[in-house]
């Protein structure tokens, strides 16, 4: 199943966690898209993740890859989470 999520990122490239949003699930049930999210948004919060994301983050943002304070959208697709 592959879900799409959003989600604004603080300054120093930390998740905000009431940003994280479902926005979109490209098959399967609605239930089984909720579950996939609630445990994407579960890793996505914790330590160990968030400093790679922050890294990324701000690589993205030192690159002009990114503006800082844009939201991000993220696909999720089986067999990467």
């Amino acid at each position: 199943m592959t879900i799409v999520v959003g989600m604004n990122f603080t300054s120093n490239g930390r998740p905000v966690a009431s940003t994280i949003k479902l926005l979109e699930r490209k098959d399967g049930t609605k239930n089984n898209a909720k579950v996939r999210f609630e445990a994407y948004k579960r890793a996505a919060l914790d330590s160990q993740c968030l400093n790679k994301m922050a890294n990324v983050y701000k690589n993205a943002v030192q690159n002009g890859q990114i503006v800082e304070g844009q939201r991000w959208e993220f696909e999720i697709v089986p067999g990467t989470f």
